[in-house]
């Protein structure tokens, strides 16, 4: 009979297997936890992706048909909301000739299935929806104002609808935001592309407009924090929402003779970076990009993935 060798061992313990068991379980878990982070990233790239075809496609398009100088979109440009006359009694001063004019969204499907819905949720300052002469049917706001390269396809691999009657989803649509840079000249408009994810065009949907306390960022170009307050229920609010600021901006020239007063609402939009609750009815929220001027009041823009400024289009 051969005896043991000092040291040797026949083989691994039950307490050896089970370590070894537990830190395969640990590397399992770590390896599965990969694929819903993997899954969101990868639906967030085919988001972004998405909302930047969408913003050149659009803002092409809105060049070609002249959108800024469209008889029903942006010519509203220096009045400030629908039914009201700038510089009438209570209403909104007209805007500085040499500077911006107000800024107007250009959303067919609101304006058109709800005409006086006139400002975002009705009640928000100075931001008019519009129409565009080119949409105004349900069947042409689905050819302007939706993402056309999605089609449905039957399970033999043929577009469903055939023909010139292909189904496509409309998962994605758009809007537009139209300002003057110089208010008195028509010909020319800033863009940006509103780019919405899965909103119907057979409803309106107002969006909640908020106060924002300490508003004052003037002078401080790096300003990207927000504190916002609310009297009830807590906005809906969180990283990727997009707030629009619809401030009521004033300003008085008093070297003219009687001094003027001149208005404007510039209509920009920030992308929510993180929110931090700082109180019972009161958050803090921080954007993507430096706020571009005082803000006191902002709407949380619902159903939107992207707002990309596109530049301007026409010309002086």
């Amino acid at each position: 009979m051969v005896g043991r060798t000092n040291g040797s061992r026949p083989g691994v313990t039950l307490i050896e297997v089970l370590t070894a068991i537990f830190l395969m379980g640990i590397g399992l878990l770590a390896v599965l936890t990969l694929y819903p982070l993997g899954a969101l990233s990868m639906a967030q790239a085919v988001r972004d992706d998405r909302a930047h075809v969408i913003s050149v496609s659009a803002s092409a398009s809105a060049a070609a048909m002249n959108l800024h100088l469209d008889s029903l979109g942006p010519t509203s440009g220096v009045s400030p909301s629908l039914g009201v006359t700038p510089g009438a009694p209570g209403a909104f001063a007209s805007p500085d000739p040499l500077g911006y004019g107000y800024a107007v969204l250009v959303d067919p499907a609101n304006a058109l299935l709800s005409p006086n819905f006139g400002a975002l949720a009705g009640v928000t300052p100075g931001l008019t929806r519009t129409q565009a002469s080119y949409a105004t049917s349900t069947k042409e706001i689905a050819r302007w104002f939706t993402f056309l390269d999605e089609i449905k396809f039957q399970k033999t691999g043929e577009a469903t609808g055939g023909g010139a009657l292909v189904d496509r989803p409309g998962t994605y649509t758009f809007a537009y935001v139209l300002r003057r840079p110089v208010s008195k000249e028509p010909g020319l408009a800033e863009i940006s592309v509103v780019v919405y994810a899965s909103r119907p065009l057979t409803a309106t949907d107002g969006e909640t407009t908020f106060t924002i306390a300490a508003p004052a960022v003037l002078g401080n170009k790096d300003q990207t924090t927000l504190n916002i307050t609310y009297p009830g229920a807590k906005p809906n609010i969180r990283r990727g929402t997009w707030l629009m600021d619809v401030t009521y901006n004033t300003k008085t020239v008093n070297n003219l003779t009687p001094p003027v007063t001149y208005g404007t609402v510039t209509g920009h939009a920030y992308r929510t970076e993180a929110v931090l609750e700082t109180g019972a009815n009161s958050i803090q929220v921080q954007v993507a990009s430096p706020l571009k001027g005082d803000i006191r009041t902002v709407v949380v823009m619902a159903n939107v993935i992207a707002v990309v400024e596109r530049g301007t289009i026409g010309k002086l």
